[in-house]
């Protein structure tokens, strides 16, 4: 990728260190060039930076700046590969009626991937859609597949084993319209806190709205 022109305001690209390099000429070509040249671009060069040490690591914090950056400039949706999407954990019909996979993509795009925080925020998404009758395969390991393979490149993918240190025994095993606090507050393990109770209620209240739709 061609670094910017130095300016006070910037780093000095001939001795900042690798990571600064990259991330500036990154920040640089979404501004001229846009998301999807961009990553073409640093997919067409990535043979040389993979030969740099910590590149797959910073390869995840670019693939999320560049997720941020559709998202901040309404650019909401997943780039179109004009490939099906994978489905291997999701019914297939509503009322009859083929579910559009890739327009609930989009949904789950645009209200929850952009507050993505914790590798266990995914367990919101998990109950919701369970909730809503719409996973065929409930196993906590295909659904982080399917959404591994839906929404790549994120700084927080979706983990099993992070799921599941809030899903027992309380979260995982109860309806989120039957959450309460003092009930988690009864079930609670060392691995878990009130401010992460609080924060998959409230995710699960935004993707209940957004997703409802869907339902069967």
């Amino acid at each position: 990728m061609i670094p910017q022109r130095p300016t006070d305001a910037s780093p000095d690209l001939a001795t900042a260190p690798f990571r600064q390099v990259v991330l500036s000429s990154v920040e640089y070509h979404l501004l001229h060039d846009g998301p999807d040249k961009t990553k073409q671009e640093l997919d067409r060069q990535a043979w040389f930076y993979s030969a740099c040490d910590g590149w797959p690591q910073l390869k995840r914090e670019v693939d999320d700046m560049i997720l941020q950056f559709r998202l901040s400039h309404g650019q909401t949706a997943p780039a179109d590969t004009g490939q099906p999407l994978e489905n291997t954990i999701l019914k297939k019909y509503h009322n009859g009626r083929l579910i559009d996979f890739k327009a609930l993509q989009i949904a789950i795009y645009k209200c929850f991937i952009s507050q993505l925080q914790f590798h266990y925020d995914w367990l919101a998404l998990w109950r919701i859609l369970y909730d809503l009758r719409l996973l065929e395969d409930t196993c906590l390991e295909s659904f982080a597949k399917q959404m591994n393979n839906w929404f790549r490149g994120l700084l927080k993918p979706c983990k099993a084993d992070s799921m599941g240190d809030y899903a027992n025994p309380y979260l995982g095993n109860t309806e989120h319209r039957l959450w309460t606090e003092a009930a988690f507050r009864l079930h609670q393990t060392k691995k878990q806190s009130i401010t992460g109770y609080r924060r998959l209620d409230h995710l699960c209240d935004t993707l209940m709205e957004a997703l409802s739709c869907f339902a069967p």
